[in-house]
Order: structure tokens, then C-alpha cells, then sequence
């Protein structure tokens, strides 16, 4: 899981990050980093572990910035 594939159907930003039997870790970066997002960006980012292992997300630093009255970082649990 070295890094997210962008999906090719045209999404601005979603990505997947798949698990294998040579890659269990990896990073992911916002689009465009180190700079901002673009307006109105709405990103998502899937994971997908095998079916013996769990996922496990850990931030190293989060900056959300409000506008609109909106931001937020939502994790779900999809099987």
C-alpha cells in the first residue's frame, strides 16, 4: 500500500489504496500537496485490506479549515 491509485473515471478527487501480500503501509497526501485544496474539493480515499487484516488510519497532523460552515475528516466502516 505504497500509495492511492486516482480513479480514472473522471472524479476530481477520490482514491484507493489497496493492501497486498508486499505492501501493508503506506501515506497519503492531499491533492496538490504541500499546497491547499482546490474550492470546493470534496475528497475520499478507500481503503482495502485482505480479508484477514483490518485497516488502521493514523493522522501525523490534520489541518481542517471551516468554510461554509463545513469541514470535517468522517471514517466509516464499509464491508
Amino acid at each position: 500500500m505504497k500509495g492511492g491509485v486516482r480513479r480514472t473515471n473522471g472524479s476530481q478527487c477520490i482514491y484507493d489504496f489497496h493492501s497486498s501480500d508486499r505492501s501493508k503501509t503506506g501515506r497519503l497526501f492531499s491533492p496538490r500537496y504541500p499546497q491547499h485544496y482546490p474550492p470546493h474539493a470534496n475528497c475520499q480515499f478507500f481503503f482495502y485490506a485482505l480479508p484477514h487484516e483490518k485497516v488502521k488510519v493514523t493522522f501525523d497532523s490534520v489541518e481542517l479549515e471551516i468554510t461554509s460552515g463545513r469541514s470535517a475528516v468522517k471514517l466509516k466502516d464499509i464491508r
